[in-house]
């Protein structure tokens, strides 16, 4: 046989030899030959490029530059006469489509050296432990992405070069598998790390530069992506209802309940009534489609194509979940079980930037002192890194930023103002190819600029199946209470329809399991409504209190919590005596209502949009429920007696001067006048309000009061006398029986 020009090819195949042969792409290959494990190589006399004169890498198969009395392999390329270069001289990612199929010829001399030294991608360090960011689901999916980058002729020769190279792993050629086929051989035969240290070494070998330089960007992104999502688990994992507090932390995973969206900015608060129906002035306009949205349909790729969004805007009332469902969205991504076309996500919470808007710093510097794990990258932008911010707690926040007179600003790696960073990143100046998802209150919303808005999102609350679940979630450990807990609901619909809030079913919730520990199962509590309304009103106030601890940085005048619920209160019962529930501009003036501090620093009222006219938008204010409105203008009624001695129902000329002291028999006696006039008991138009008057009389409701009220108590005669006049009306109207209940709220139905 002779020896001296032999085929390389299969060949050299270490799985044994095969005889006979077939010419593919002007290659006559022979496996008569049975090589040895490891060859040299020295480039042949060649007047044109040939595998060793690349750029970006040579094809040293010893590792090193031998001696040439040394070799013992050669490898000549025979090519046909041709002024163009081989795809082998690549220098750029447009030569090798110029291919020119050039042919091997292997001359075997005696001496062998070892294997492994030949390929020094396949090295691999037996004490080093393989990064737990590395898993075979994110490898196949980056190789994939990886080849898919490849052009026609680039994969091609990347398969044939695989082949030939690693006849140790692949026995067969590997020109017929697709891609998907393609990595799945390669994690077959070769372990994740020499996989990617193959897919590297072949990629720089044919010079592509830009595809290195993605994979090994990649591979640190990667790595730094496992890192955030521990950090992010730990934080995220627990959830505070209600208000903070040490120790009240709940898995967030035993008491979520998938929340209610909707996509557009028209949407008003909920207008359902127990004994009006619904509300018609907050009536949902059928006009607007109001398209449901699930948690897991934010920022999706067939929403991308249709409308480019970047900046979303997540509304809705006080209460109603959108912290609950941003956190939601977190931790799908942390579990990779959803949101996997997202790279990084990065939270933001207003509440801890707002103290520092003053302080210079640089974006990078930023992140890295809330995600230390973000050090290692010098830019986010990268290629098919898609980056999320969610910013919460920004509605304080946003009335401190400029965006009108701020300049332009694009780079996160020099100093200047975190102002100056933020507005830039709202704005989409900063790092504009990323996502922006911010949290926010209706009012606060208005001033963040327009044509930077994708879209708006509208959190509702619960739907009504979801109300059961919650209870049921949240009482998992104790299935009867849970079931106790739902049929109590159902039978007082006030309540139930109260808790499409799930701020309000948490407060429900609270309230029920102590309740339940004084009445035994077959021992119903009354179906009174007052405590729970008192204390959401705390609750409220408690945010705000905390809400303003967190701006004092920023020196703002917030008002009095007395004064300011007096003046919610005082609009609440005008506006029940003119039998409406949409705020009026005169309101606000008259009574010098601060729309901030109502509705962005309390929460109790709402603002909402309506297309009154074409191309003109109305702006609507109004309580966060109609519920709601009552209680405060009870709350009003009630605190104004106790604090001042004033029953505000008077409007005879000797209450309003004052010669004729009032009892609370006799703010009773005008309440109940009220609700049993024809005109308004045919529209139950007082009935809730004379509800939670009376049970405001009761010393366990005043004591949720706190600093609302001077003192606490009343006289003994005045609730019996309450009573009896009930008892009276109540044959006018059979629903003031529920009175009852509010003024012996902690004796059971028989007692009353």
């Amino acid at each position: 046989m002779d020896t001296d020009l032999i085929p390389v090819g299969r060949g050299a195949s270490a799985h044994g030899t095969e005889s006979g042969g077939e010419e593919e792409d002007d290659m006559m290959w022979d496996r008569d030959l049975d090589l040895p494990d490891t060859c040299d190589v020295e480039r042949a006399a060649s007047p044109a490029p040939s595998y060793l004169s690349m750029e970006s890498g040579t094809m040293d198969f010893s590792g090193s530059n031998p001696d040439p009395d040394d070799l013992t392999t050669r490898i000549e390329l025979e090519r046909p006469d041709s002024c163009v270069s081989s795809i082998y001289s690549l220098e750029s990612d447009e030569d090798v489509e110029k291919e020119m199929k050039p042919e091997l010829r292997v001359r075997k001399k005696a001496k062998v050296i070892p294997y492994n030294a030949a390929k020094p991608e396949l090295a691999i360090d037996p004490n080093q432990k393989r990064h737990p960011a590395l898993t075979v689901k994110f490898t196949f999916k980056f190789l994939e992405q990886v080849l898919k980058k490849l052009s026609e002729s680039h994969l091609k020769f990347f398969k044939k070069y695989l082949w030939e190279r690693y006849p140790e792993f692949f026995r067969d050629p590997l020109d017929g598998l697709d891609i998907l086929d393609l990595v799945d051989k390669m994690l077959e035969c070769c372990d994740i790390e020499l996989a990617l240290k193959i897919t590297t070494h072949v990629v720089q070998y044919m010079g592509q530069k830009k595809l290195v330089e993605y994979i090994t960007g990649h591979l640190q992104r990667n790595e730094v992506r496992y890192a955030l999502r521990q950090q992010l688990k730990q934080q995220y994992s627990t959830i505070y209802e209600g208000c903070p507090k040490q120790g009240g932390s709940a898995d967030f995973e035993s008491v979520y309940t998938e929340h209610h969206m909707t996509v557009g900015m028209y949407a008003p608060p909920n207008n359902e009534h127990e004994l009006r129906g619904a509300v018609q002035e907050l009536k949902v306009e059928p006009r607007y489609n109001y398209k449901p949205l699930k948690n897991t349909e934010l920022y999706v790729s067939s929403l991308e194509e249709q409308k480019y969004l970047r900046l979303l805007v997540m509304k809705g009332v006080a209460g109603s979940g959108k912290s609950a469902a941003a956190q939601r969205y977190i931790l799908d991504w942390v579990a990779e079980t959803a949101h996997e076309h997202i790279y990084f996500v990065f939270p933001l919470s207003g509440a801890r930037m707002l103290p520092t808007l003053d302080t210079d710093t640089t974006f990078h510097a930023l992140l890295t002192a809330l995600f230390p794990c973000v050090a290692e990258l010098t830019d986010l932008e990268f290629e098919d890194c898609q980056v999320l911010f969610i910013m919460d707690e920004v509605d304080e926040l946003v009335y401190e930023l400029d965006f009108l007179y701020t300049h332009c600003w694009c780079d996160m790696n020099t100093t200047v103002s975190t102002r100056l960073l933020l507005i830039n990143l709202i704005k989409g100046n900063l790092l504009h190819s990323s996502y922006l998802w911010m949290v926010i209150r209706a009012l606060a919303s208005c001033e963040l600029p327009n044509d930077r808005i994708s879209q708006v999102v509208e959190v509702r609350g619960f739907a009504e199946e979801a109300r059961e679940v919650y209870f049921r979630k949240r009482h998992s450990n104790d299935p009867a209470l849970a079931e106790r807990m739902v049929k109590y609901l159902r039978a007082n619909n006030t309540l139930f329809i109260m808790c499409h809030l799930p701020l309000f079913c948490w407060v429900v919730s609270t309230v029920l399991q102590k309740v339940f520990q004084k009445f035994p199962p077959g021992q119903e509590p009354p179906s009174t409504i007052t405590e729970m309304y008192t204390r959401l009103v705390q609750v409220y106030f408690n945010k705000r209190e905390r809400r303003r601890s967190q701006c004092d940085a920023v020196a703002k005048k917030w008002e009095d919590d007395r004064v300011l619920l007096m003046k919610m209160g005082k609009v609440a019962y005008t506006m029940l005596e003119k039998e409406i529930f949409q705020m009026v501009t005169s309101h606000w003036k008259e009574d010098e209502i601060d729309p901030q501090q109502v509705i962005v620093h309390c929460g109790l009222v709402t603002e909402y949009y309506r297309e009154k006219y074409i191309l003109y938008q109305e702006k609507l204010r109004c309580f966060i429920h109609p519920t709601v409105q009552e209680y405060m203008a009870a709350l009003y009624v009630f605190l104004s007696y106790k604090n001042s001695g004033k029953n505000v129902m008077d409007t005879s000329k000797m209450a309003m001067i004052k010669l004729r002291d009032t009892s609370l028999t006799d703010l009773y006696k005008y309440a109940i006048e009220k609700a049993v006039h024809p005109k308004a008991s045919a529209k139950h138009h007082y009935d809730l309000f004379l509800r939670f008057l009376v049970g405001l009389g009761a010393e366990s409701n005043q004591g949720i009061l706190g600093s609302f009220i001077n003192h606490v108590g009343c006289k003994a005669s005045a609730t019996e006398d309450a009573a009896r006049l009930i008892r009276k009306k109540i044959k006018d109207n059979p629903d003031l029986k529920k009175c009852l209940e509010e003024l012996f709220p902690l004796e059971g139905q028989g007692k009353q």
